[in-house]
């Protein structure tokens, strides 16, 4: 047995308050001369020990009570396999700490990360010595366990930092199985999750997963309440050749809860788009991103929210290839062969100046023809000649 707060025990000194205002309000008895009866005095002996057996059991309860309400603010903690009835057999000890990109989400009193870091340090500080501690960071995949002296043990804690990964904690449920498995001669395992219960792949645990029937599983969280939070779940660009000059649609998802923010749109540097993203019941909204590029070529950009608690999820970036022409050359055996493909690709043609559509018999083929060529159409060819 253990206090979180031992310095509150100094108050059991006040459990001795009951058992002092009953000897101060002691009254000692005053004999008063009486007739002689001896069966009244009998009688009175009788009652009296019956009532200070009653005063002394409610005395006995008052003082329980101050008692247990000071331990209880001492905050008592029980050590499996030591102290009451455990005798000194050592503890496995397993801590779970989550490194995924969401444990960034930053607060007044810093991240929840910082959070995870100082339980994970008020735990080490109250284990007895001769428990065998591991800590294992994990995120997309359990990292290697490390364990050690509690000092060690505090300095890598304090070098580890989120990581840009999700969580899979199925994984790392199983990396601790496996641990427990090794220590089995231990008197008790016991496994600490601390989490910031982001639950990503949670609904993905099942039956199938690692059993802790013979250990204690404690999961640690923030102290936190709401966490608003934007961020970008998809972006799309047209599937259609894109061109210089000619207006391009991003389609994008916004996923939000609790705030509303602004979406920004990034083409070469420059902001070319701002759309605002109104707040309202958490969930997705669609938006659609318009701009017109000024240059053919490669261009790169990027989709942006407003900066909130949680960074790393505000961006999604995009690479679009502008061409400045697609030539395309229709080869059929006779003229009317290509016919079909004329008319369709000429349609398109129309509202897309980047397509120039050229015509050529088979018979003509060769090296030189599909010079500068970027799409080749056969069209209702018999047989293709080596």
């Amino acid at each position: 047995m253990q206090f979180l707060n031992p310095a509150v025990l100094l108050g059991l000194v006040a459990a001795a308050l009951p058992l002092a205002i009953h000897l101060l309000h002691r009254g000692r008895a005053q004999p008063h001369p009486f007739s002689d009866f001896a069966f009244l005095r009998q009688l009175q002996q009788n009652r009296m020990r019956r009532l200070q057996l009653r005063q002394w059991l409610v005395l006995l309860l008052r003082t329980l009570i101050i008692v247990l309400i000071i331990c209880a603010f001492a905050r008592p903690t029980y050590q499996a396999g030591g102290g009451w009835g455990g005798g000194d057999r050592p503890v496995a000890v397993h801590a779970l700490l989550d490194l995924s990109y969401s444990t960034r989400y930053q607060q007044p009193s810093g991240s929840l990360f910082d959070q995870l870091q100082r339980q994970l340090g008020d735990l080490l500080a109250v284990l007895p010595p001769r428990d065998q501690v591991a800590v294992q960071p994990f995120a997309q995949r359990p990292h290697a366990p490390f364990a050690g002296d509690r000092d060690y043990l505090a300095e890598r804690i304090a070098e580890l930092a989120p990581t840009q990964e999700a969580t899979d904690l199925r994984s790392a449920l199983h990396a601790a199985a496996q641990r427990f498995d090794q220590e089995s001669a231990l008197a008790a395992h016991e496994l600490f999750l601390f989490t910031d219960l982001a639950q990503y792949n949670w609904d993905q645990l099942d039956d199938s997963g690692p059993s802790f029937a013979d250990a204690r599983v404690y999961v640690a969280s923030p102290r936190t309440q709401t966490r608003p939070n934007a961020y970008v779940e998809r972006l799309a660009a047209p599937s259609w050749m894109l061109a210089a000059d000619a207006k391009v649609t991003l389609q994008t998802a916004i996923a939000h809860s609790g705030a509303g923010t602004a979406l920004d749109l990034f083409a070469d540097g420059q902001r070319v788009r701002r759309h605002s993203v109104d707040p309202g019941a958490p969930g997705t909204t669609q938006v659609a991103l318009s701009f017109s590029p000024r240059r053919p070529g490669r261009l790169s950009g990027h989709v942006a929210l407003a900066d909130d608690a949680l960074a790393l999820d505000n961006r999604r970036y995009f690479t679009l290839d502008l061409p400045t022409a697609i030539t395309v050359l229709l080869v059929g055996e006779q003229p009317e062969d290509a016919y079909y493909a004329r008319r369709a690709l000429g349609a398109a043609a129309l509202s897309d100046p980047v397509v120039k559509i050229r015509t050529d018999l088979s018979a003509n083929l060769d090296a030189n023809t599909i010079v500068g060529v970027d799409v080749l159409v056969l069209c209702n060819l018999a047989r293709l000649n080596a």
